[in-house]
């Protein structure tokens, strides 16, 4: 038996899976007769409100068996008035039903759980260890990087919903990387797009990945990559000793959508180095009741997303004109995108919970994507550091190898002193590139690589309108900055009910209709009222800019270019 004066007792029961429904109990003595309950209202490596609470429902508290009303204080927390110190005992439901790789879902086939959405922080009880038992439906199999030959211990609470659980008919594949023993977690459909040679590439990813730290896996022999394989998905979620990663198996047949793979995968595991173990200062101890700002997401992910691009080259796996092809539709959507001169890269990060995640249909115009350009300013300083015998990841090797960043988390003064003993002249560039929007300059650093920022002019016959099908109705989802469309006036949400006269049912039409016509007369519903508006036709040059190898690229970029190749 456990002391329970030692643990949390946890219990999750998944039988009732048809239905979508968890039921998670907890048993612990109080050391107060006051207690607080919260339930994460966000996801670590997610950064925006979820509000897990909303799928929890029927909370009941009893001690000695007699029942406490719980009293809700906030929306995501309880507290509970004690008459004595005994044992308390807790149990309540979760509803299941959202397949993300951030939050939980069960049916009758498999079980994908993010504890951050279902376990309950006891306050007083957050930094003692916690004892996890799990029950699964006949025949299943459950996975959770906790588990060891004595049961399902975790140091703390956060340690505890750091593990993500997966359940049911799931394969395992036993691999190793640098000789440290790895599972790899597999949901695949259909199975004829799974080959063998896959691990074979994965573990090579995950290598290369290792080579870039230059250690081995901070996760030892206890790792767990979970794969779901889905139609239509895509996403990926690291934790300290696991990852998990949605993709939709249709796209692994084409070479493009392989390479997004094996990248999606390096991605997630170099995040065991950066983010879940070298973090920003803000996010050292998380603090799960509301947003936490730090600038320095773009060095979280922005650093991650730029090294994986070249993670498959790096394993062999890939060629060069592949990397040039991935390289080059970051930067057509960076020069693409107007929010650029809006939005700086430190405000891109702090601001986060409020607009990456949460786009509306003016985003495009006013807001940039700390991953995007995170990438490509973290491409520029490479190269930058490249030139003064240097790079990128020797940066974050002395950033890694300073036990006091990864005590205490690090901040935008720690990378820039690091910086800064190589050149002053790039700290002061990368300043200015996380303040000032629009000051990236990609085309001269490439061009010290022997490689060429080129464009082709796409004249643009679309109208600027987005639309969504919503109940047999077609909504403006979307108007282009600067388009046709907006220029006549139409806004997201309206309802587009005829062109010309003419009722339109498939949005398809649409775009078939203005292409043929000067001009052409909408009618549109807006909030219950019929108007009105007529739409110009005015063709209009867009740039789709794509990178070329330079034929005539002197030694001294060619010499440049292998040592940024080399990643190292």
């Amino acid at each position: 038996m456990i002391d329970i004066n030692d643990f949390v007792e946890v219990s999750i029961d998944l039988t009732k899976a048809k239905n979508q429904l968890i039921f998670v109990t907890f048993q612990f003595n109080p050391k107060s007769l006051n207690q607080q309950l919260e339930l994460p209202n966000w996801t670590p490596g997610s950064y925006t409100i979820r509000d897990h609470s909303q799928y929890l429902y029927d909370l009941e508290v009893f001690s000695e068996g007699e029942f406490i009303k719980p009293k809700r204080k906030t929306t995501n927390n309880w507290e509970i008035n004690l008459n004595n110190l005994k044992p308390i005992f807790i149990t309540y439901k979760v509803i299941a039903n959202d397949l993300t790789v951030r939050t939980s879902y069960i049916d009758s086939n498999f079980a994908s759980i993010c504890l951050s959405s279902i376990i309950l922080c006891v306050r007083e009880k957050r930094n003692i260890k916690h004892k996890l038992f799990i029950k699964v439906p006949d025949k299943w199999k459950y996975f959770i990087p906790l588990l060891n030959n004595k049961g399902i211990y975790a140091n703390n609470y956060d340690d505890l919903i750091d593990a993500p659980l997966h359940a049911g008919n799931l394969k395992v594949e036993k691999i190793k990387v640098l000789n440290y023993k790895h599972d790899i977690i597999l949901l695949d459909s259909p199975i004829q797009n799974w080959n063998k040679f896959i691990y074979n590439d994965i573990i090579k990813v995950l290598e290369t990945t290792c080579s870039i730290v230059n250690e081995e896996p901070p996760s030892k022999n206890n790792y767990q990559l979970v794969i779901l394989l889905l139609k239509n998905k895509y996403g990926g979620l690291e934790h300290n000793n696991s990852c998990v990663i949605q993709y939709c198996w249709k796209k692994l047949i084409s070479k493009d959508g392989y390479r997004k793979f094996l990248q999606l995968i390096g991605h997630e595991y170099f995040h065991q180095w950066n983010v879940r173990r070298l973090r920003p200062i803000e996010h050292k101890i998380y603090n799960y009741n509301k947003p936490i700002l730090t600038e320095n997401l773009w060095f979280a992910e922005g650093l991650t997303s730029y090294f994986e691009l070249f993670i498959p080259y790096k394993a062999g796996i890939t060629d060069f004109p592949s990397l040039l092809i991935d390289l080059s539709r970051l930067i057509n959507k960076y020069l693409n995108t107007e929010g650029r001169y809006k939005q700086s890269l430190s405000e891109s990060s702090q601001e986060a919970w409020i607009k990456l995640y949460k786009p509306n249909q003016y985003s495009h115009n006013n807001q940039i994507s700390y991953y995007l350009l995170g990438a490509l300013t973290c491409l520029c300083l490479d190269i930058s550091l490249r030139e003064e015998k240097s790079s990128l990841s020797s940066i974050f090797r002395i950033l890694w190898n300073d036990k006091s960043l990864i005590q205490r988390g690090y901040e935008r003064q720690d990378i820039i002193k690091v910086i800064s003993s190589v050149s002053v002249d790039i700290s002061l560039n990368l300043n200015k590139w996380l303040d000032h929007p629009g000051s990236l300059k990609i085309e001269d650093y490439l061009k010290k690589l022997g490689i060429n920022l080129k464009f082709r002019v796409i004249t643009n016959k679309f109208s600027g309108l987005y639309i969504v099908s919503k109940q047999n109705s077609l909504n403006v989802d979307r108007v282009a900055n600067n388009s046709s469309a907006m220029r006549s006036g139409i806004i997201p949400g309206d309802i587009i009910i005829a062109i010309n006269n003419y009722i339109i049912n498939n949005h398809n039409d649409i775009e078939d209709i203005i292409e043929n016509s000067e001009s052409c007369k909408i009618t549109f519903n807006r909030n219950g009222r019929l108007m009105e508006t007529i739409l110009l036709r005015d063709e209009e040059n867009l740039l789709e800019y794509y990178l070329e190898d330079e034929d005539k690229a002197t030694d001294s970029q060619l010499n440049l270019r292998e040592e940024w190749l080399n990643i190292n």
